[in-house]
């Protein structure tokens, strides 16, 4: 089960390496990978190859085989304790070992990314939007989303820039739009929940170290 979970983690993780792959391109360009992140090609001296974002997604693929390994080696086998499950010994620590190695190189990719403003700026069209103003006339109208989604859609048809979008994008002067109550709610609710967690985290922690504390024998 641990393998599986780490499995778990290595297959989101290569969707987020897939996804860094796709957009580093020069048909995208939302971000430029920096020198430590990339290597020269061998045959092409312009061509910069994201080989930590590639290999990482490797690694994640690695992973997520072992986890099947381990789980392959005992099946088939009846109950009780079996000399087959030796093996799978080593290749527990492998994948412990090759995830240890992707999440530290996921930690450090963040920072190798330099984002292009432009770019990311040129793909956010009005129909990225169309959702969040639905949803958006949903909690600030009252309406059903039904309605909402059919007036997003006739809208987005009709306008080239509809009106709900500078709404959702934030007014041109640099100032957001009003958020809704209900919004707003919620996250008073969610800060409500942090602070009590970090309360309990503290209580824990209190009694975790009366209970260790040396103590006279």
């Amino acid at each position: 089960w641990f393998t599986h979970w780490l499995a778990s983690l290595a297959t989101t993780l290569e969707k987020y390496f897939w996804d860094l792959a796709l957009f580093t391109t020069e048909e995208f360009g939302y971000f430029t990978p920096q020198a430590a992140l990339v290597t020269g090609s061998s045959a092409m001296p312009h061509k910069r190859n994201p080989d930590v974002i590639e290999m990482g997604r490797a690694r994640a693929r690695e992973i997520v085989a072992r986890s099947h390994l381990v789980m392959d080696l005992g099946h088939g086998l009846p109950s009780g304790y079996h000399r087959d499950f030796q093996v799978t010994k080593p290749e527990l620590i492998r994948t412990i070992d090759q995830a240890r190695e992707l999440f530290a190189v996921t930690a450090e990719v963040p920072a190798g990314l330099i984002p292009n403003p432009d770019r990311l700026a040129a793909s956010l069209k009005p129909d990225v939007f169309a959702t969040h103003a639905a949803y958006r006339k949903v909690l600030m109208e009252g309406i059903p989303f039904r309605e909402a989604y059919q007036s997003v859609q006739s809208s987005l048809v009709r306008d080239s820039a509809p009106a709900w979008l500078t709404a959702v994008e934030g007014s041109p002067n640099g100032g957001s739009a009003p958020v809704a109550p209900a919004l707003l709610e919620t996250r008073q609710v969610l800060e409500g929940i942090s602070r009590w967690i970090d309360q309990e985290r503290a209580r824990i922690d209190q009694c975790f170290a009366e209970l260790f504390e040396d103590r006279p024998a």
